[in-house]
């Protein structure tokens, strides 16, 4: 879809608008940068399998959290009709205010960081929706993309050996809380994008993101500063009990599964086969 001058005044209340593109492009749907006299925004067209019930769901996340306190989240721009998106030619678009800053470089501080605002986010209460992403319907999936590997029996055995997160403790969760899917602003503070996931579940599957794709890299070096500052930020303002922590070992096989073929497959997929032979070694950095 052309996302155009007269499509956002027409739609939005914006006036003297000058679109710009965004210097990158994410997975989960296109991305742009409008200038208008009333400020600065982000418009998303949402990913092809996001549907009108799912995305105002979604977005709800961002009246939600400004209300409930949460600082880390940006605000979404409504229409002219006060509705949050436009439907247009099967595409869903939206409009929320453009954070200045970059992404934070991986240090310690940064993940410290990281650590709080997941515990802060998984201490709100009374968000009314599950999130759409289900590792139970995902790992399917996964099973399916597994006829293209090259290792694909031993993937497959791997996959077997994630546990259910159904009887864990489910909190309003991300997915996703990386350096990739935050800004620092200039000032330090840090705001999290990209909610297009948000909703309860478990709250493993938050930790356990960056265990093995963010706290091992593909060359097989462990980032301990990083993954301890990261859990033991976490654990202090949301203590887990010892059971429930071994489960974050499962998430991260998950994530580490699904994100097999976003990188050096061949690499990735050693990294996974290494976290499953020392796994005691990775739960040391939480447990």
């Amino acid at each position: 879809m052309n996302v155009t001058r007269e499509f956002i005044e027409a739609n939005w209340p914006l006036s003297e608008v000058v679109l710009k593109e965004m210097p990158a492009q994410g997975a989960a749907g296109q991305v742009g940068i409008v200038v208008a006299k009333e400020g600065k925004y982000t418009y998303k067209i949402a990913a092809r399998w996001k549907t009108a019930v799912n995305l105002e769901r979604d977005l709800g996340a961002y009246g939600f959290l400004n209300q409930k306190g949460f600082k880390y989240i940006s605000k979404l721009l409504n229409t002219k009709n006060n509705k949050t998106f436009v439907e247009y030619e099967n595409k869903l678009i939206y409009l929320i205010k453009f954070i200045e800053g970059e992404h934070p470089v991986w240090t310690p501080s940064t993940f410290e960081n990281l650590g709080k605002i997941t515990a802060a986010l998984h201490s709100i209460k009374d968000f009314p929706f599950e999130s759409d992403y289900k590792p139970s319907a995902a790992i399917p999936q996964l099973i399916e993309k597994a006829e293209k590997y090259a290792f694909k029996h031993e993937f497959l055995e791997v996959l077997k050996t994630i546990r259910s997160f159904d009887s864990l403790t489910k909190t309003l969760i991300h997915t996703e809380i990386t350096p990739g899917n935050v800004i620092q602003k200039p000032d330090g503070s840090i705001v999290v994008i990209d909610w297009d996931e948000v909703g309860i579940g478990p709250a493993v599957l938050d930790l356990g993101v960056s265990l093995i794709n963010h706290f091992v890299t593909e060359d097989l070096e462990i980032l301990e500063g990083n993954a301890k500052a990261y859990y033991e930020s976490y654990f202090a303002l949301r203590p887990m009990n010892v059971e429930e922590k071994g489960y974050i070992f499962d998430a991260a096989i998950f994530w580490a599964c699904s994100w097999v073929t976003y990188g050096d497959t061949k690499k990735r997929w050693k990294r996974i086969q290494w976290a499953m032979k020392n796994r005691v070694l990775l739960e040391s950095l939480f447990i």
